[in-house]
């Protein structure tokens, strides 16, 4: 219906009106094209993978289990993905979404969909730099570097170096905003 919409409204990337489609977790392979046709940005939702996935495998098949929040097939289709928690539905804890998105194991320890794995960099930029970019604000948001805002946390260890299964337990020490700590752990 998304789709339809878009395209009736004339909608195209090269006009760059980023329409989200949020949830879009159950999309089907054939649509990204059109996803990529007309420029959406799909803010899919990892943690489905981990809280809802067990469920899922009840309801429908494992082809379309496994491509729920397809993020490796949307950057391979040259889409500009983000991952959001749907907090209060899943917790707000951005390490549980940058895991759940390269782990994609449910909560009896199934990976659903091994091939949308996404490594620890491409998971940093779906909770970073994707959303900037869906709201047009990839200049101010979304990366360290001069000229932006200095939104940052500081962790506990480098989620580039932890392994998979340690994710979920890095903790934040500290969060900057535009370059002011408004957050300090032990406070």
């Amino acid at each position: 219906m998304a789709i339809k919409g878009f395209d009736t409204l004339g909608l195209t990337k090269k006009a760059d009106a980023r329409p989200v489609v949020i949830h879009s977790q159950f999309q089907r392979p054939d649509q990204l094209k059109a996803y990529q046709r007309i420029g959406v940005g799909p803010a899919y939702f990892s943690n489905h993978t981990y809280y809802f996935a067990d469920i899922h495998r009840s309801n429908f098949s494992a082809d379309v289990v496994g491509f729920i929040s397809p993020f490796a097939s949307a950057l391979k289709a040259g889409l500009q993905p983000s991952n959001h928690s749907d907090s209060p539905v899943t917790p707000l804890d951005p390490m549980t979404q940058l895991w759940s998105s390269m782990a994609r194991q449910s909560k009896t320890g199934v990976v659903n969909g091994p091939d949308q794995r996404l490594t620890a960099w491409q998971g940093l930029h779906m909770l970073t730099t994707g959303p900037a970019w869906q709201v047009f604000e990839e200049k101010r948001k979304g990366q360290i570097k001069p000229g932006m805002l200095a939104d940052f946390v500081i962790l506990d260890k480098n989620p580039l170096t932890t392994p998979i299964e340690a994710i979920r337990s890095i903790k934040i020490m500290r969060t900057v905003k535009e370059g002011k700590t408004i957050w300090s752990a032990g406070q």
